[in-house]
């Protein structure tokens, strides 16, 4: 006689439900452990030790002391922070106008704006040197048109500008559009009915529903610019940003300690963006539980 013919199952083993989400997590909390925690532990604890083994703050000093290094940390914050204004500035009415879009034309244009996250910050790079390089298509354009040539701008902080609005475009424009999709109708009809101009409308009603998506798009836009490498390092002819000194400092002149040391700065700087992301995420997320 079988056991299952009597009617008694096989006990079986079941984990704590507190435990079995913990296992859940584990695969990615180990991959976030051995590729993100362990290397800037790495950084940091080479960035504060000196030669001969000691504690300092030498390498630190060195990054906000020594010009070079100083203006290559500023140049990454200006350029993040002046491309993120732009590109904020270029998707804000696009979301509009795309949250009110339905079927093959919201799918049309869907494809079209996140194509970029697709390509690599080098490829982009030279998207803007076929544009604006000394044999671009500008140049070309304008050679044929007035016999002059055009400035090059793909070697300077336009040309930069330009590369950075490639792939900051579909980060930002994704977190926009889903806020302005969630807009209550109804409160623009209002004010349009009470006399409102379209500007009032925007600056009174649609803008202040949409600050905490602004404010995280903003962040996260930042963020990711901050260490973007490929890109400059395909357009940059003497402006420097911090990624092309950590890279020149811990590959060409293994200055690991030196190079420890920019890491982390450039680490922490992202992080106040990132927390400037998740601010404006909770911010919505409130917003969407009053609602």
């Amino acid at each position: 006689m079988s056991v299952a013919s009597v009617g008694v199952g096989v006990p079986r083993l079941r984990l704590p439900r507190s435990m079995g989400n913990f296992l859940l997590v584990v695969p990615a909390v180990t991959f976030l452990v051995l590729f993100m925690v362990a290397p800037l532990v790495s950084f940091l604890v080479r960035s504060l030790t000196g030669v001969d083994g000691e504690f300092t703050w030498q390498y630190y000093v060195e990054i906000f002391t020594t010009a070079n290094y100083r203006a290559a940390l500023i140049n990454s914050l200006w350029l993040a922070i002046a491309s993120t204004v732009v590109t904020i500035a270029v998707t804000f009415p696009a979301a509009l106008h795309l949250a009110r879009l339905e079927g093959r034309r919201a799918i049309a244009y869907d494809a079209i704006l996140t194509f970029p996250l697709s390509l690599p910050g080098l490829v982009i790079g030279f998207f803007v040197i076929v544009l604006f390089g000394r044999a671009g298509l500008a140049q070309s354009a304008s050679v044929a048109l007035t016999g002059q040539q055009s400035l090059v701008l793909a070697y300077s902080m336009p040309g930069l500008l330009f590369a950075y609005l490639y792939f900051q475009l579909p980060r930002t424009l994704g977190i926009l559009r889903g806020s302005a999709s969630a807009l209550d109708p109804d409160l623009e009809d209002v004010a349009r009915t009470l006399g409102a101009s379209p500007a009032r409308i925007t600056a009174t009603v649609v803008l202040p529903a949409m600050w905490p998506a602004i404010l995280s798009a903003a962040g996260i836009a930042i963020a990711s610019s901050l260490g973007a490498y490929g890109t400059v390092a395909a357009l940059s002819e003497g402006f420097r940003v911090l990624p092309l000194e950590i890279a020149e400092q811990g590959t060409v002149l293994q200055n690991t300690a030196l190079a420890g040391a920019m890491a982390v700065v450039l680490a922490a700087v992202s992080v106040v963006f990132t927390v400037l992301n998740n601010l404006g995420e909770r911010m919505i997320g409130r917003s969407e539980v009053r609602a």
